[in-house]
Parts: structure tokens; C-alpha cells; sequence
């Protein structure tokens, strides 16, 4: 079986036997890999601190029939602090669902590696409500670079310019003029808001994110407005996201 190197990203983990794993990874190009790693559970292993969720490694990988097998790991970036509680914990195991659910063994995805360590470095480190606005922001970055970026610009239903969105479709995929809100029957809250901190999460870095002045209920409220957006262009709903949710 012929052997081959990958700094590669821990995203999941699932258990094969009494002591194997199989362990779902991010590449550095991208790619996803998923490689048994023998004998991870027992307690002297080696590889067992070395294979935590949202973890960065050096891998050695030997080639498999069906799946590869992790033969050596070097830690490069444990990012203990995405474990260090429930919260955190919930918040990286959504970044890494999601990472696991869009990324594929056999098409590299630039940047997504870079952007995703980048994401889960400033996770260990946030604080309260900025956890959930970190994930909120993960999934509208995420979901834009892989082509499902809402239109905050242009009105969705007639192409007009919009310089202050009121209104936000969904299925329609962005915001919708004054116009064309009136001519349409029922009633549509008012947006600006959540508009506004969705802009902001396009065009903001994680650090910034972190740094920046939130609410619970406006961190809450945006994490189910990517959530929803998620789901309505990919079908996908994050089973970890449940945890994040704040008890009033």
C-alpha cells in the first residue's frame, strides 16, 4: 500500500470496533479523507491526542482498499479551547459538521482549509455571545464561497438597486425593494436588521466578528437566520447547533 503525507483537519469521528475509529478529515487542498485510525481508543495509544475534533495534524496515511489507514500523526494545532466547554464544544462540532457535510473526497476546494482552521483558532478563544455569532458567520461564509451567496444589493424579484434593505427572501435568495414588497399579498417583518449584521458578516473576519459588540438575543436570532438560509439552499440542518441555544 503505497504511503502519503496531508496536514489535514479532525471533523468527525466515528467508532469502528472496540478500539479503531474511523475519523472524517479536512485537507489542506480541501479535499475530504476518511481513514481508519487503528487502535486510537485504547489508552496508551499514540495517535489518541493527536486526532481531537477541530485539530490540525501532520498525517502519514497508507493507502486502503476501501478506506486509508492513519499511520502517523504530528499535532500542528490542538485548539484546545473549542473543547474547553459545552459551548464551544457545540459551536466547533457545527463548523465541523458542516465541513463534513459539504467537503468531498475527490474535489479540492480551495481555501476552504485556511478559512476553516482560521474559524476554529478564533472559536477557542471567544467568549459569550460571540460564540454563536462565530458560527452564524462560518456558515454564511461558507455557504457564499460555495456558491450560495445572498444578494444584498439588487432586488431578487426586479434587479433594482436597494440602498436600505427592509425585506429578505429566502427562497428568493437575497433582499427585496420596497416596490416590490408592496405589490405582494401578505405581511413581511422588517429586516434591517438582520440584514445589516449579515452584511457585516460577509465582509468582516473571524477576529473582527470575535472583537465586535452583540447581544445574546441578536447572536441567537442571526444563528437561526443562516441556519434557515442553509437549509433552504442545501437541504442541511446542524444537529449540533440545538446545544448553542440560549436559555432566557
Amino acid at each position: 500500500m503505497p504511503n502519503y503525507p496531508a496536514r489535514a483537519l479532525v471533523l468527525k469521528k466515528t467508532k469502528l470496533n472496540e478500539s479503531d475509529l474511523i475519523i472524517t478529515f479536512l485537507a489542506q487542498d480541501g479535499r475530504q479523507i476518511r481513514a481508519v485510525a487503528k487502535g486510537v481508543r485504547k489508552p496508551m495509544s499514540k495517535l489518541c491526542g493527536m486526532l481531537e475534533l477541530a485539530s490540525v495534524s501532520d498525517l502519514l496515511f497508507a493507502q486502503g482498499r476501501n478506506l486509508d489507514v492513519v499511520i502517523e500523526a504530528r499535532q500542528v494545532a490542538n485548539n484546545e479551547g473549542c473543547r474547553c466547554d459545552l459551548e464551544h464544544t457545540a459551536a466547533a462540532s457545527c463548523i465541523c459538521e458542516l465541513l463534513s457535510k459539504f467537503s468531498l473526497e475527490d474535489e479540492p476546494q480551495d481555501r476552504l482549509f485556511a478559512m476553516s482552521c482560521k474559524a476554529l483558532e478564533v472559536l477557542a478563544t471567544a467568549q459569550g455571545a460571540n460564540i454563536q455569532l462565530l458560527v452564524a458567520a462560518f456558515i454564511v461564509q461558507v455557504t457564499s464561497r460555495l456558491g450560495y451567496r445572498p444578494d444584498l444589493h439588487e432586488c431578487v424579484l426586479c434587479g433594482q438597486q436597494v440602498e436600505r434593505a427592509r425585506f429578505f427572501s429566502f427562497e428568493g435568495g437575497g433582499v427585496i425593494c420596497g416596490d416590490c414588497m408592496g405589490s405582494l399579498e401578505g405581511f413581511m417583518d422588517d429586516m434591517y436588521p438582520q440584514i445589516s449584521w449579515l452584511a457585516f458578516m460577509l465582509g468582516s473576519t473571524f477576529d473582527r466578528i470575535a472583537g465586535c459588540d452583540v447581544d445574546v438575543s441578536t447572536a441567537d436570532t442571526m444563528l437561526h437566520f443562516t441556519e434557515r438560509w442553509l437549509h433552504e439552499h442545501t437541504g442541511l440542518r446542524l444537529k449540533s447547533s440545538e446545544l448553542l441555544r440560549p436559555s432566557f
